[in-house]
Parts: structure tokens; C-alpha cells; sequence
């Protein structure tokens, strides 16, 4: 059972990170801080609507019998995290504002 679990992991995961296994917001490769994400940030609502497993070996045999389907990814804890505590991971608040910072030193 535990091979079966890691075979069904490793293709869930690879599909979702098109086959990088990394966090497919602040790029990082540890495997152990990596997790599958409801792009949408709603697993609450689809887990209760649809049945759909909320995580770990349930959800990944889920996505892989229901043919892998879009709205999921990799991202590490951290950056899930954070999605769920501000709505958006704050790595892309930092980009955001570095790209702000940016534009406005090229209208001077």
C-alpha cells in the first residue's frame, strides 16, 4: 500500500508542477514542504459539494482516478499558508510591489 501511495503521490505531483515538483509560487524543490492546492482556494466548498477528499493520499487518489483535472497545484506549505491567512501568497504581494517600485523609478 505504501509504494502504491507514493507511486499515485509522485504522479499527481509531477502532473500538477509540470513534472518539477516545485512550488509553483516561490520555486522551492524540498519535496517533504510540498502540498496540492485548490487554485481557487475553495477546498472547503468542492470538498463539501463534491466530494472531493480535502488532502493528502484520499485527494491524490481522488485527482488521479478523476484524470488529473485543472484547478490544482503544487505549492509548499508556506506559500499555502499564506494564500489561506491573506487570500494571496505574500511572495506575489512582493512582486507586485518590487514591480511597482520599478515602475515608478522609470517615470522619473
Amino acid at each position: 500500500m505504501m509504494k502504491r501511495n507514493r507511486r499515485i503521490k509522485y504522479q499527481v505531483f509531477g502532473h500538477y508542477s509540470n513534472w518539477t515538483f516545485a512550488c509553483s509560487c516561490c520555486g522551492v524543490t524540498e519535496r517533504e514542504f510540498l502540498t496540492i492546492d485548490h487554485v481557487a482556494g475553495d477546498a472547503n466548498k468542492t470538498s463539501r459539494e463534491f466530494g472531493i477528499p480535502r488532502g493528502g493520499s484520499p485527494l491524490y487518489s481522488w485527482l488521479l482516478k478523476s484524470g488529473l483535472p485543472p484547478g490544482f497545484e503544487v505549492v509548499c506549505m508556506n506559500c499555502n499558508s499564506s494564500k489561506w491567512k491573506h487570500g494571496e501568497c505574500v511572495h506575489k504581494k512582493m512582486n507586485r510591489s518590487a514591480s511597482d517600485v520599478g515602475q515608478s523609478d522609470s517615470n522619473h
